[in-house]
């Protein structure tokens, strides 16, 4: 189990990490690999790569679960310059029960992005809802083909991989979130089942 909250003011922040800044890294607020049971709330992860029109880098996350278990969360957190909120993927068959909720992003490609990470994975149950999302603009530029998606879930590898047991519901999309390359504000693509869209 593992636990990490933020209480009234935790904050995880690149204080000169952009594309006019000194420095151009890619790195990750919070790194997860091969866990289970993992709770992430009421932390603010601010300009993890301040990226301008034009630029090929920037594919910073908030949060990445790497090939991670069952019962992982991710509540109450704010986001801000960031390639994704949360980057997730999986292996295998054993992933479940995954929860994003009443986050918020401004200037971020995604809102939040899971998909299979080889053949014949699946995951089984993913809930979304609650989330604010704007300000996606600053990644819409001709010369890099950024998918702005807000949220995206792939289960491509195989036509054995699946998501199974979606709830993507009472999500907010801003007036800011149509770039040149954006497919889609919730972008479901290859096997996901469910009954996944109410009232966003």
């Amino acid at each position: 189990f593992i636990e990490v909250d933020g209480g009234q003011n935790g904050v995880i922040e690149a204080t000169d990490n952009g594309q006019l800044l000194k420095y151009q890294n890619y790195w990750r607020g919070i790194y997860f690999t091969r866990c289970d049971n993992i709770k992430v709330r009421n932390i603010s992860f601010l300009n993890m790569y301040v990226r301008s029109n034009g630029d090929s880098n920037g594919y910073c996350t908030g949060i990445n679960f790497d090939n991670v278990g069952p019962d992982c969360s991710v509540e109450v957190c704010y986001f801000t310059y960031a390639f994704s909120g949360l980057y997730a993927y999986f292996q295998g068959t054993t992933g479940s029960n995954l929860t994003f909720s009443n986050n918020k992003t401004l200037y971020c490609a995604d809102l939040m992005v899971l998909g299979d990470g080889n053949a014949g994975s699946k995951w089984n149950g993913v809930t979304i809802s609650g989330n604010y999302y704007d300000h996606s603009e600053v990644w819409g530029d001709a010369a890099n083909r950024v998918h702005a998606e807000g949220i995206h879930l792939y289960a491509v590898n195989s036509s054995a991989s699946s998501i199974n047991g979606v709830m993507i519901d009472s999500n907010y999309f801003g007036p800011y979130t149509s770039g040149i390359h954006t497919t889609a504000h919730i972008y479901l693509d290859g096997n996901i089942i469910g009954s996944p869209l109410i009232t966003n």
